[in-house]
Parts: structure tokens; C-alpha cells; sequence
């Protein structure tokens, strides 16, 4: 008997029916938004928002958006978070996220805010610092 014919021939039972019944469409929720694309999609809290934005939003025009809406909806979940959380976002774009333009745009952010701008007085955070990414080999360290 050939190998095809076996395989054609053969039955497999993947998981036991008793125990993993599925029912599809009763457990997954239903899409709330529609994404950049024109596609179902699933709405993101501000936070999650700026989280996605903060390490993947290149404030430049892409197949899907423009550069001015991606402005507009980092400053608008900017503003609809916690000045620590933008300050975390910040941070961590610009050091595991290896981003530049995003993490100085959320300082300025928080630096705009009234009751945020006199921490920024006494010096940038570390997110707006050039010197977290480490300099190109053969160039010596900024001090």
C-alpha cells in the first residue's frame, strides 16, 4: 500500500469531542471599532493606545494613515493618561523600543501640561537623553 493512499485512508482523532467542544462565535466578544485599515478591530483603552503608538508610531505618513493623525492620537491618549504612564511610555520606547522622535514628543507633552512643566526645569528626563542609546562602534562616549 502506497504512503497517499494510507494517509487518505487513515482517521485521525486530534482531541477528544466530549471534552473540547468548541462553539464558535458564543466565546470570542464582538469587534467594537474599525481599524485604520477599514477591518473589524477591537477598541484599545488610552493606555494601550499609547503603549502600541509610544514603540511603533513613526509620526510619518504609512500605507494606513497620514502623519497628522498619527500626531493627533498620540496627543490624545497623552492626555487622556496618567503623566507617570506617559513618562513610562516615554522611557521605554526610547530604551527597549530604540525610538527618538516618539519619546521627545511625550516629553513635550508633559512638559506642556501647567502643573507638570517645573519638573522639567530642573533638567530632561531620561527619555529625551541621546545619551541612552549606545554610541556607534569607534565612536567615543559622549560625556
Amino acid at each position: 500500500m502506497r504512503l497517499s493512499t494510507f494517509l487518505v485512508q487513515r482517521e485521525y482523532i486530534l482531541a477528544n469531542k466530549s471534552l473540547f467542544q468548541t462553539h464558535p462565535g458564543k466565546v470570542i466578544p464582538k469587534t467594537d471599532t474599525v481599524n485604520k485599515a477599514g477591518g473589524k478591530a477591537y477598541a484599545f483603552t488610552p493606555e494601550q493606545a499609547l503603549a502600541q503608538l509610544a514603540v511603533t508610531g513613526c509620526l510619518s505618513n504609512t500605507f494606513y494613515t497620514e502623519a497628522q493623525d498619527q500626531l493627533e492620537d498620540v496627543i490624545k491618549a497623552a492626555q487622556q493618561c496618567s503623566p507617570e504612564y506617559v513618562a513610562k511610555c516615554a522611557v521605554y520606547a526610547r530604551k527597549q523600543g530604540h525610538m527618538k522622535d516618539m519619546p521627545a514628543l511625550l516629553c513635550s507633552i508633559l512638559a506642556s501640561q501647567a502643573k507638570h512643566g517645573a519638573a522639567f526645569r530642573r533638567g530632561p528626563p531620561r527619555a529625551a537623553l541621546p545619551t541612552l542609546m549606545p554610541p556607534p562602534p569607534g565612536c567615543a562616549a559622549r560625556p
